[in-house]
C-alpha cells in the first residue's frame, strides 16, 4: 500500500479495490496518512483484517468524505467499528457493506458486529445520505430492524439482513 499511497494514480484515483487481499490495519496507514485522493468514491476493503482500529483509522483519513461507496465486509469488526463510522466523515456515504462480521468468523472473542453498532449508525447524523446497508451474518436482532427502517436521518432504500439473529414471523 505504500506504492500506491505515493504514486499518481492515488492523487487520481476514484476507485480502489482491495477486496480478498488479506491485508492487515497496519498495512493500510500509508493509504489513511496524508492528503489522499480528493475524488476518491469507490473504497473495497471487504474481506481483509481491517478491524476496529482500522476503521478508526479510515475515519480520521482527510479523504473519507468523498465516499460515496465503501465495503467492510468480512473484517473481524465488533461494534467500536460501527461507532467509529457513525462519527466520521462520512456525509456523502450512500452504500455501506458491513456483512459477515459475526460469530461464526474465525476471529478473537468479541469481534462482532451487533445491535448496539447498528443502532450507533441509524443515530449518526454525519451518515444522512445513507440509501443502502449491508448488516448480512452478523449479531443483529429483531431489536434494531425497526429503528434501523426508521431512522430520522436518512432514508434507507436498501438493507441487507440475511444470516442474522432474526426471530420467524408469527
Amino acid at each position: 500500500m505504500e506504492v500506491v499511497a505515493d504514486s499518481a494514480f492515488w492523487t487520481r484515483a476514484t476507485e480502489l479495490r482491495a477486496h480478498s487481499g488479506t491485508i492487515p490495519a497496519d498495512t493500510l496507514e500509508p493509504l489513511f496518512a496524508g492528503r489522499g485522493p480528493p475524488a476518491l468514491r469507490l473504497l473495497d476493503l471487504a474481506d481483509n483484517y481491517v478491524r476496529t482500529a482500522g476503521v478508526e483509522r479510515l475515519a480520521a483519513a482527510a479523504w473519507a468524505g468523498s465516499l460515496t461507496w465503501l465495503a467492510l465486509s468480512r473484517n473481524y469488526l465488533d461494534d467500536g467499528a460501527l461507532v467509529a463510522l457513525a462519527g466520521g466523515r462520512f456525509g456523502s456515504l450512500r452504500t455501506l457493506h458491513l456483512a459477515h462480521n459475526n460469530l461464526d468468523q474465525d476471529r478473537s472473542a468479541g469481534e462482532v458486529v451487533t445491535d448496539a453498532g447498528a443502532l450507533a449508525l441509524a443515530e449518526s447524523a454525519s451518515l444522512a445520505n445513507l440509501r443502502v446497508l449491508t448488516l448480512s451474518y452478523t449479531g443483529v436482532t429483531d431489536r434494531c430492524v425497526g429503528p434501523l427502517l426508521n431512522a430520522p436521518r436518512w432514508r434507507l432504500s436498501g438493507l441487507g439482513l440475511a444470516g442474522c439473529d432474526l426471530s420467524a414471523s408469527p
